[in-house]
């Protein structure tokens, strides 16, 4: 996934910022409002209930009045004393005129009635007075025969209040919906009969809802409770508080609803509103951050730009660009280190190529041009001829006179070469003081005249340090395609020509399978290394790598050995070549990961915490099934992938930079940690490196082993070790063979060194004593 670039972050981060700024503030408004609704929506209910039972009173109240002052009348109490119905019935008409008085009244003498009128069909058995000395409540409201009345009794003669006036008022339904519109509160009066159940006596809600509320009442889930509170009835919500209006005879209940589908409605467009704010907010600030990050990230785009197209072209063109200040610094200082990390890279490269002691070219360099030139013999059908030579006895020169006198020779011996031999293809250094020339397009008896004339010059004495040496030279010969038909092999039947000459104590000999000792034993190596690892014939080496900050042992180089049930123990340098050519070495690398995985997972159980790190081929690296493969061994062995690295050489990854890479990810997001061994003699650049999902490079045991006479070497050597620590990398130094070097690599600040200072290659059992006697005080 491609990461976001600083304009887009810039961009995000402020519309985030906005966002949550807004929501935040969206949610206090949005909940205080809501707060507020209902608050203001439970007064308005609270008043209105307020209001609805006042103007009950209030009505009560005004016919109170009226039957009072009517009681009071001479006339009135005449007409009652005389009994004179049509007369009583007159005197109320008169004082009582509205519609509703006659529903009912009744004029009582202790349990008997007087007069009465009942005109809107009601029994006079269904009104009956109640006793006066039951009080009723301000309202006074009663239900008879389903209907709301209020009941005003008063008596008519003060000496003998035995006889009373009875009036019921009837609360008809147009009343209560003048009231409730008045109110703005929709209403239900609720009767509990006899048999405890429950019924509407008056109502303006829909059927449906006054069943709802009888069903609720019923069971019990609707609180009598004269509180305010938050119902859902029938999917919709409702403010509600209740009311008692009697308990006797039978209970009366006022229900008093306000409908929450206003506020809701509220709610609904404020929070439209404030979704429009929020982005319309967005889009400003979008605008506004997107106008602030191009103004920073525009400059930096072109230096970017800039910085590719010098990447690309491979030229160092000083970077001047009309830039903000700190851009500009920035653009300044990545100058002054583009000169640097070039002029390092141009010595590394030159490393990789070239033997810094002699000038000429080294061993990669030789086998990349013997492979170029291998393909052009084949396409012309042309010869080709390799001589390999190095000086017998060399190594007594080095531990006599010293590595400065044998250092000196060998650039006279390369001197000597060069000028006899300035118009052959190409000269080398193969490593030590062995030596190779290319010759295309020779046949046998040329380059048996060239390795005579070889010869010639070492008939001369070399003059070093005062002292005149003669030198004895071997020499080996091997053709295209007589002999073999790649690179590898023609270098080795080459080399087995050399030691045949030194078998047979001539100057050189041209490659004769007849004689070659190693064919049978290769043969049998190509044929049985297979069944080798079905076998159990290999068995791991342990070298120890050091960290030179507390002198501890946190990694070791597992290392393959052969012990060959006919030819005894066979070091890797005589079959894995092969194995590599065969494509056996899938096999073998399966082995020593396999091996090693198993090995530290004994030292975990012993807490003993070293990492193992196994070397990759070329082959391998090119399989994109590694990843899955070594994923399988991590299934089946319980240790984690930190336990295992992974040694990875530069020519391997120059094969194919694309498919390494890819398998070289795979790995690293497994949590295998990654090494590339031999740094400095392979091919890869600055560029290539740093893409490389790597933790670790190991610098190469060429440039290590003379860093303390050469200055070349020590200025590699400490430019590699800044150079690792600036890309964040582990540096380890291999071939550590004495204390000087160690010391040294110690004062440069190397990370871990790797060599038979510290210990040669062992055995399981010669390590574990080793690690033992180490972890001793």
């Amino acid at each position: 996934m491609q990461a976001l670039s600083i304009q887009a972050k810039i961009v995000l981060l402020f519309v985030l910022l906005i966002s949550v700024s807004f929501l935040a503030t969206s949610y206090v408004v949005l909940k205080t409002n809501k707060a507020h609704i209902q608050e203001d929506m439970m007064h308005q209910l609270l008043a209105g209930v307020a209001t609805f039972e006042k103007m009950l009173i209030l009505h009560r109240q005004t016919f109170f009045q009226m039957v009072t002052i009517l009681v009071q009348e001479e006339s009135f109490q005449k007409a009652v004393k005389s009994r004179n119905v049509s007369a009583i019935f007159a005197h109320i008409t008169q004082h009582i005129p509205h519609k509703n008085v006659e529903a009912s009244w009744k004029v009582v003498e202790g349990s008997t009635a007087l007069a009465e009128s009942s005109k809107r069909m009601l029994s006079t058995r269904t009104f009956a007075c109640p006793s006066p000395s039951l009080e009723t409540s301000e309202v006074g409201v009663t239900v008879f025969a389903q209907e709301l009345y209020q009941t005003i009794q008063v008596p008519i003669f003060e000496a003998k209040n035995s006889t009373w006036l009875c009036i019921h008022f009837w609360v008809d339904d147009v009343w209560l919906h003048e009231l409730s519109q008045t109110t703005h509160l929709d209403y239900a009066f609720l009767q509990q009969t006899k048999e405890t159940r429950w019924r509407v006596i008056a109502s303006n809600l829909n059927e449906v809802f006054q069943q709802v509320l009888i069903d609720e009442v019923t069971t019990q889930t609707l609180p009598l409770a004269q509180k305010p509170k938050e119902v859902v009835l029938y999917k919709q919500k409702w403010l509600l508080v209740p009311s008692v209006f009697s308990e006797q005879p039978t209970t009366l209940i006022g229900f008093f609803l306000l409908p929450l589908e206003s506020a809701d409605e509220v709610m609904a467009v404020l929070e439209l509103r404030l979704a429009g704010l929020f982005l319309s907010a967005v889009l400003i600030f979008f605008f506004v951050s997107w106008w602030l990050a191009k103004g920073v990230t525009s400059p930096l785009r072109l230096l970017l730009s800039k910085i590719k197209d010098m990447t690309a072209s491979s030229k160092i063109e000083p970077l001047k660009l009309n830039l903000p200040s700190e851009i500009a610094e920035l653009a300044e200082e990545f100058n002054r280190m583009q000169k640097v990390i070039q002029k390092r890279e141009r010595e590394i490269q030159y490393r990789a190529f070239y033997d810094h002691l002699t000038g000429l070219a080294n061993r990669n360099f030789f086998q990349e041009r013997l492979g170029e030139t291998l393909k052009l013999a084949h396409q012309n059908q042309s010869k080709i001829s390799i001589l390999v030579m190095d000086i017998d006895r060399f190594k007594e020169i080095n531990d006599t006179l010293g590595y400065h006198t044998g250092d000196q020779l060998l650039k006279q011996l390369a001197q000597r070469l060069s000028y006899a031999f300035r118009h052959v293809n190409l000269i080398a250094r193969m490593g030590g003081n062995e030596f190779a020339l290319l010759l295309p397009n020779t046949s046998e008896q040329e380059v048996a005249t060239i390795a005579e004339q070889v010869q010639e010059i070492f008939n001369k004495p070399f003059g070093v340090g005062g002292l005149a040496l003669e030198l004895t030279i071997r020499m080996g010969i091997a053709l295209y395609p007589d002999h073999a038909k790649n690179t590898t092999l023609l270098l080795q039947k080459a080399n087995i020509a050399m030691e045949q000459a030194r078998d047979k104590q001539s100057h050189f000999r041209i490659y004769d399978q007849e004689l070659d000792k190693h064919s049978v034993l290769r043969l049998s190596i190509m044929g049985e290394l297979k069944s080798a690892v079905k076998n159990n014939e290999l068995v791991l080496y342990y070298q120890p790598k050091v960290d030179l900050i507390g002198s501890a042992v946190t990694q070791v180089e597992a290392l393959v050995r052969w012990i060959h049930p006919k030819h005894g123990l066979i070091n890797p340098e005589a079959f894995v070549p092969i194995a590599e050519q065969t494509g056996h070495v899938r096999y073998l690398t399966q082995w020593a990961l396999q091996s090693a995985l198993k090995q530290c997972y004994e030292w975990q159980s012993l807490n003993i915490p070293l990492q193992a790190s196994v070397n990759i081929s070329t082959v391998d690296l090119m399989d994109v099934q590694l990843v899955h493969k070594i994923e399988q061994l991590f299934n089946t062995i319980s240790v984690p992938p930190k336990c295992l690295m992974c040694e990875v050489t530069e020519s391997a990854i120059m094969k194919d930079p694309k498919r390494a890479i890819t398998v070289l990810n795979g790995l690293s997001a497994m949590g295998i940690q990654l090494s590339i061994d031999d740094f400095g003699t392979g091919y890869s650049s600055m560029a290539q490196l740093k893409k490389l999902p790597v933790q670790e490079i190991k610098i190469d045991r060429s440039f290590i082993t003379h860093m303390l006479v050469d200055r070349n070497d020590e200025i590699i050597v400490k430019s590699t070790i800044e150079l690792g620590h600036n890309l964040g990398l582990q540096v380890v130094g291999e071939g550590v063979d004495d204390e000087k070097i160690f010391e040294r690599l110690k004062s440069l600040k190397c990370d871990r060194v790797q060599g038979h200072y510290i210990s040669p290659p062992l055995s399981i059992t010669e390590f574990s004593k080793w690690l033992l006697h180490q972890s001793k005080p």
